[in-house]
């Protein structure tokens, strides 16, 4: 299987990112739209801020060469910790925990 992994950072805040069951609220749907098409994705935090990252499954087509960026492995976690997509939102938890 083949995966791109994204990292997307920031400072972090007072709570740790979560799904959401508002569909109607004016925040939380990026969480909704990784849910929706990752493999796998976490949420990390440390001194310097946070991380959410995610994978996403794709398969390679023949005969077509696109040039791929740079690949790297993903960070190492305890999988007891991964969430594995599902395809449910809403479990109103916070991820990694």
């Amino acid at each position: 299987m083949n995966f791109i992994h994204v990292d997307v950072v920031d400072a972090g805040g007072e709570n740790l990112p979560r799904l959401r069951d508002d569909e109607s609220g004016e925040s939380g749907r990026g969480l909704q739209i990784v849910e929706m098409l990752a493999h796998r994705w976490d949420v990390r935090q440390n001194a310097t801020g946070r991380t959410v990252w995610f994978q996403v499954q794709y398969e390679r087509t023949k005969g077509i060469a696109l040039p791929l960026p740079r690949q790297r492995e993903s960070p190492e976690s305890d999988d007891s910790t991964v969430k594995e997509a599902t395809g449910a939102c809403g479990d109103g938890g916070v991820v990694g925990r």
